[in-house]
């Protein structure tokens, strides 16, 4: 079944964090001036972009991660797929290692505990929502009854089952991990 998928949809994670995630950056840039309370604090803008672009390659690697357990997990593994997230994977942990080291030559201010507690919970927030609808999909393909359903039908099943308990089981332990941190 995916060697019928092309390579060609590993650009989905990229097209999700462009067209979807991206465009959430100003709402969490109001909220950490907020929570900074109108003190002046120059490098504050600097330092949440930072963190919201590495915040953006956590969630880039953890997709790239799940989708490498789901091939992993099938029959006829697409070795394109395959390589394909293993550049996305590399590239997002490249990416967060310059975030990184740019985010250490900014000056923290009292301000970036609470900027970095806001781009936590935004990684937690969406990676929560990774797993309701990994746990929401599987449950459902768990519960389809299969007595009418063909074999290509089941086989679809099957992938999706896997592509719910890959995204389950990243995602989770990156939910697990934010949930931590925010202590």
């Amino acid at each position: 079944m995916l060697g019928s998928m092309p390579a060609a949809l590993s650009i989905i994670p990229v097209l999700l964090f462009v067209f979807w995630i991206a465009p959430i950056f100003p709402f969490l840039y109001v909220i950490v001036r907020w929570r900074a309370a109108g003190r002046a604090e120059p490098g504050l803008g600097s330092y949440s972009l930072v963190l919201f672009f590495m915040s953006g390659a956590t969630l880039l690697a953890a997709t790239a991660v799940s989708t490498l357990v789901f091939t992993f997990l099938t029959d006829d593994p697409d070795a394109d797929l395959q390589r394909a997230m293993w550049g996305v994977l590399g590239a997002s942990a490249a990416f967060f290692g310059l975030q990184v080291l740019v985010g250490r030559s900014l000056s923290p201010t009292e301000d970036a505990t609470a900027a970095t507690r806001v781009f936590g919970g935004f990684v937690m927030a969406l990676s929560g929502l990774v797993v309701f609808l990994g746990l929401s999909t599987l449950c459902i393909a768990l519960t389809v009854d299969t007595e009418t359903m063909s074999t290509r039908t089941l086989d679809a099943r099957a992938d999706i089952m896997r592509a719910s308990c890959s995204a389950l089981a990243v995602f989770g332990a990156l939910y697990l991990g934010s949930v931590r941190s925010m202590r």
